[in-house]
Protein backbone atom coordinates (compact mmCIF):
# COMPACT_ATOMS: atom_id res chain seq x y z
CA UNK A 1 0.00 0.00 0.00
CA UNK A 2 2.82 1.93 -0.23
CA UNK A 3 2.87 5.85 1.45
CA UNK A 4 -0.48 5.36 1.95
CA UNK A 5 -0.77 3.70 5.23
CA UNK A 6 1.71 6.50 6.93
CA UNK A 7 -0.21 9.31 5.37
CA UNK A 8 -3.36 8.03 6.87
CA UNK A 9 -1.51 7.51 10.16
CA UNK A 10 -0.78 11.06 10.21
CA UNK A 11 -3.87 12.58 9.35
CA UNK A 12 -5.71 10.63 12.65
CA UNK A 13 -2.36 11.22 14.75
CA UNK A 14 -3.83 15.24 13.81
CA UNK A 15 -6.88 14.50 14.31
CA UNK A 16 -6.74 13.03 17.74
CA UNK A 17 -3.92 15.51 18.84
CA UNK A 18 -6.68 18.71 18.02
CA UNK A 19 -9.37 16.94 20.06
CA UNK A 20 -7.19 16.20 23.08
CA UNK A 21 -5.20 19.31 23.08
CA UNK A 22 -6.87 22.40 21.80
CA UNK A 23 -10.35 20.15 22.04
CA UNK A 24 -11.20 20.98 18.57
CA UNK A 25 -12.65 19.01 16.02
CA UNK A 26 -11.20 18.37 12.42
CA UNK A 27 -13.75 18.56 9.64
CA UNK A 28 -12.49 15.52 7.26
CA UNK A 29 -15.16 16.29 5.20
CA UNK A 30 -12.90 19.04 4.04
CA UNK A 31 -10.21 17.61 4.02
CA UNK A 32 -8.19 15.56 0.77
CA UNK A 33 -5.96 13.49 -0.17
CA UNK A 34 -4.42 13.53 -3.89
CA UNK A 35 -3.67 9.97 -5.09
CA UNK A 36 -2.24 10.83 -8.64
CA UNK A 37 -2.23 8.21 -11.36
CA UNK A 38 -4.93 5.80 -10.68
CA UNK A 39 -8.93 5.99 -10.73
CA UNK A 40 -10.40 7.26 -7.94
CA UNK A 41 -12.55 4.57 -7.08
CA UNK A 42 -9.17 2.37 -6.54
CA UNK A 43 -7.89 5.33 -4.54
CA UNK A 44 -10.80 4.80 -2.40
CA UNK A 45 -10.94 0.82 -2.39
CA UNK A 46 -7.20 1.12 -1.39
CA UNK A 47 -7.91 4.00 1.38
CA UNK A 48 -10.43 1.54 3.07
CA UNK A 49 -8.48 -1.35 2.91
CA UNK A 50 -5.75 0.27 4.93
CA UNK A 51 -8.40 1.23 7.48
CA UNK A 52 -9.65 -2.42 7.31
CA UNK A 53 -5.89 -3.87 7.82
CA UNK A 54 -4.93 -1.30 10.55
CA UNK A 55 -4.63 -3.67 13.61
CA UNK A 56 -4.35 -0.73 16.05
CA UNK A 57 -7.95 0.87 15.55
CA UNK A 58 -6.49 4.56 15.34
CA UNK A 59 -7.35 4.87 11.45
CA UNK A 60 -11.07 3.90 12.13
CA UNK A 61 -11.78 7.76 13.03
CA UNK A 62 -11.07 8.56 9.18
CA UNK A 63 -14.15 5.56 8.08
CA UNK A 64 -16.61 8.43 8.02
CA UNK A 65 -14.33 10.69 6.25
CA UNK A 66 -14.94 8.20 3.24
CA UNK A 67 -18.68 7.54 3.78
CA UNK A 68 -20.16 9.77 1.79
CA UNK A 69 -18.73 11.08 -0.94
CA UNK A 70 -15.45 10.73 -3.43
CA UNK A 71 -14.48 14.52 -3.14
CA UNK A 72 -12.53 14.09 -0.51
CA UNK A 73 -9.77 12.12 -2.90
CA UNK A 74 -8.54 13.87 -5.82
CA UNK A 75 -6.30 12.02 -8.19
CA UNK A 76 -6.12 14.33 -11.28
CA UNK A 77 -4.68 17.48 -9.03
CA UNK A 78 -5.57 19.07 -5.67
CA UNK A 79 -6.23 23.27 -4.57
CA UNK A 80 -3.83 23.93 -1.90
CA UNK A 81 -4.56 27.48 -0.05
CA UNK A 82 -5.77 28.64 -3.60
CA UNK A 83 -2.92 27.21 -5.33
CA UNK A 84 -3.27 24.37 -7.67
CA UNK A 85 -1.21 20.90 -7.83
CA UNK A 86 -0.98 18.59 -10.27
CA UNK A 87 -0.19 18.30 -13.97
CA UNK A 88 0.03 21.08 -16.54
CA UNK A 89 -3.16 20.58 -17.74
CA UNK A 90 -5.07 20.89 -14.71
CA UNK A 91 -3.21 24.14 -13.56
CA UNK A 92 -3.98 25.39 -16.63
CA UNK A 93 -7.75 24.57 -16.51
CA UNK A 94 -7.64 25.90 -12.83
CA UNK A 95 -6.18 29.13 -14.42
CA UNK A 96 -8.63 29.24 -16.95
CA UNK A 97 -11.65 29.04 -14.22
CA UNK A 98 -10.19 31.59 -12.25
CA UNK A 99 -9.98 34.25 -14.89
CA UNK A 100 -13.15 33.53 -15.83
CA UNK A 101 -14.99 33.88 -12.77
CA UNK A 102 -13.04 37.59 -11.94
CA UNK A 103 -14.21 38.45 -15.99
CA UNK A 104 -17.64 37.85 -14.54
CA UNK A 105 -17.10 39.88 -11.21
CA UNK A 106 -15.71 42.69 -13.32
CA UNK A 107 -18.87 42.96 -15.16
CA UNK A 108 -20.85 42.94 -12.39
CA UNK A 109 -19.32 45.77 -10.96
CA UNK A 110 -20.77 48.11 -13.46
CA UNK A 111 -23.74 48.72 -11.13
CA UNK A 112 -21.57 51.36 -8.97
CA UNK A 113 -22.47 54.66 -10.01
CA UNK A 114 -19.93 56.34 -8.09
CA UNK A 115 -16.99 55.97 -10.40
CA UNK A 116 -14.18 56.49 -7.93
CA UNK A 117 -15.37 53.37 -6.08
CA UNK A 118 -16.04 51.66 -9.04
CA UNK A 119 -12.23 52.31 -10.15
CA UNK A 120 -10.83 51.68 -6.62
CA UNK A 121 -12.55 47.91 -6.96
CA UNK A 122 -11.41 47.27 -9.92
CA UNK A 123 -7.36 48.57 -8.81
CA UNK A 124 -7.26 47.03 -5.61
CA UNK A 125 -9.76 43.43 -6.03
CA UNK A 126 -10.02 42.66 -9.38
CA UNK A 127 -6.13 43.40 -10.38
CA UNK A 128 -4.84 42.04 -7.21
CA UNK A 129 -6.83 38.51 -7.76
CA UNK A 130 -4.14 37.07 -9.79
CA UNK A 131 -1.25 38.34 -7.85
CA UNK A 132 -1.21 35.56 -5.28
CA UNK A 133 -1.43 33.04 -8.27
CA UNK A 134 1.05 34.48 -10.21
CA UNK A 135 3.70 34.09 -7.49
CA UNK A 136 2.84 30.53 -7.00
CA UNK A 137 2.21 29.04 -10.58
CA UNK A 138 5.04 28.88 -13.07
CA UNK A 139 4.51 31.49 -15.82
CA UNK A 140 4.44 28.74 -18.54
CA UNK A 141 1.42 27.44 -16.79
CA UNK A 142 -0.11 30.84 -16.31
CA UNK A 143 0.00 31.74 -20.12
CA UNK A 144 -2.84 29.43 -21.09
CA UNK A 145 -2.42 30.79 -24.49
CA UNK A 146 0.35 28.41 -24.80
CA UNK A 147 -1.76 25.78 -25.67
CA UNK A 148 -4.51 25.21 -28.49
CA UNK A 149 -7.96 25.40 -26.16
CA UNK A 150 -10.34 27.36 -26.14
CA UNK A 151 -9.71 29.69 -22.85
CA UNK A 152 -10.31 33.12 -20.71
CA UNK A 153 -6.55 33.89 -19.68
CA UNK A 154 -4.43 36.30 -17.52
CA UNK A 155 -4.12 38.56 -20.64
CA UNK A 156 -8.16 38.65 -20.95
CA UNK A 157 -8.38 39.49 -17.06
CA UNK A 158 -5.76 42.50 -18.21
CA UNK A 159 -7.68 43.57 -20.97
CA UNK A 160 -11.20 43.41 -19.06
CA UNK A 161 -9.89 45.29 -15.71
CA UNK A 162 -8.37 48.14 -18.27
CA UNK A 163 -11.47 48.83 -20.42
CA UNK A 164 -13.83 49.04 -17.14
CA UNK A 165 -10.83 51.38 -15.45
CA UNK A 166 -11.09 53.60 -18.96
CA UNK A 167 -14.90 53.35 -18.50
CA UNK A 168 -15.49 54.18 -14.72
CA UNK A 169 -13.04 57.60 -15.58
CA UNK A 170 -14.24 58.70 -19.20
CA UNK A 171 -18.07 57.82 -18.26
CA UNK A 172 -18.02 55.16 -21.08
CA UNK A 173 -17.28 57.78 -23.47
CA UNK A 174 -14.08 56.60 -24.04
CA UNK A 175 -15.29 53.73 -26.22
CA UNK A 176 -16.53 56.20 -28.76
CA UNK A 177 -12.92 58.46 -29.22
CA UNK A 178 -10.50 57.26 -32.37
CA UNK A 179 -8.55 54.05 -32.39
CA UNK A 180 -5.47 56.11 -31.85
CA UNK A 181 -7.21 58.16 -28.35
CA UNK A 182 -7.80 54.84 -26.93
CA UNK A 183 -4.56 53.26 -27.56
CA UNK A 184 -3.08 56.31 -26.07
CA UNK A 185 -5.34 56.02 -22.85
CA UNK A 186 -4.67 52.55 -22.90
CA UNK A 187 -0.76 53.09 -22.73
CA UNK A 188 -1.11 56.07 -19.87
CA UNK A 189 -2.74 53.00 -17.79
CA UNK A 190 -0.90 50.35 -17.77
CA UNK A 191 2.39 52.76 -17.82
CA UNK A 192 5.09 52.92 -14.26
CA UNK A 193 4.22 55.17 -11.59
CA UNK A 194 7.18 56.96 -11.97
CA UNK A 195 6.44 58.71 -15.09
CA UNK A 196 2.63 60.14 -13.80
CA UNK A 197 0.82 57.13 -15.11
CA UNK A 198 -1.55 54.34 -13.37
CA UNK A 199 0.83 51.71 -12.99
CA UNK A 200 -2.06 48.93 -13.81
CA UNK A 201 0.58 46.51 -14.61
CA UNK A 202 -0.21 44.09 -17.38
CA UNK A 203 -0.26 40.24 -15.51
CA UNK A 204 2.44 39.09 -17.85
CA UNK A 205 4.76 41.15 -16.44
CA UNK A 206 3.59 41.79 -13.11
CA UNK A 207 3.12 37.86 -12.68
CA UNK A 208 6.69 36.97 -13.80
CA UNK A 209 7.84 39.61 -11.59
CA UNK A 210 6.13 38.14 -8.33
CA UNK A 211 6.69 34.96 -9.25
CA UNK A 212 10.52 35.34 -9.37
CA UNK A 213 10.78 37.36 -6.15
CA UNK A 214 8.61 34.71 -4.25
CA UNK A 215 10.27 32.01 -5.58
CA UNK A 216 13.77 33.28 -4.22
CA UNK A 217 12.66 34.02 -1.64
CA UNK A 218 11.26 30.82 -0.77
CA UNK A 219 15.34 29.32 -1.93
CA UNK A 220 17.06 31.85 0.74
CA UNK A 221 14.79 30.44 3.32
CA UNK A 222 15.34 26.79 2.68
CA UNK A 223 18.90 27.75 2.45
CA UNK A 224 19.22 29.05 5.74
CA UNK A 225 17.34 26.14 7.61
CA UNK A 226 19.89 23.11 8.93
CA UNK A 227 21.01 20.82 5.22
CA UNK A 228 20.46 24.06 3.32
CA UNK A 229 23.14 23.69 1.11
CA UNK A 230 20.92 20.31 -0.45
CA UNK A 231 18.58 22.96 -1.95
CA UNK A 232 21.46 24.79 -3.92
CA UNK A 233 22.65 23.93 -6.89
CA UNK A 234 26.67 22.92 -7.42
CA UNK A 235 28.89 26.40 -7.53
CA UNK A 236 24.87 28.82 -6.59
CA UNK A 237 26.56 31.15 -3.32
CA UNK A 238 23.33 32.59 -1.22
CA UNK A 239 25.35 35.57 -1.19
CA UNK A 240 25.88 36.15 -4.81
CA UNK A 241 22.95 36.66 -6.82
CA UNK A 242 24.31 36.17 -9.85
CA UNK A 243 24.89 32.50 -9.24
Amino acid sequence: MGHIQPTLQALADTVRSFRQDADLEVCLAKCTIYMPGILIERAHNLILECIDADMSGKLETLRPMFAQSLDVIQVNGLCVVGTPVGPKDYVREYVRNKCGTICKDIDQMRVCADPLIRYQLLIFCMNTCLSFLSRNVIPHNMATDCDDRAHIGPAHVDNKILQEVLRAATGDTLMHAPQLVQKWCKLKVQSPHHGGEYAITPTAASGLAAFHSATSRFVAFLANLPHGGAWLHDGQVLADHET
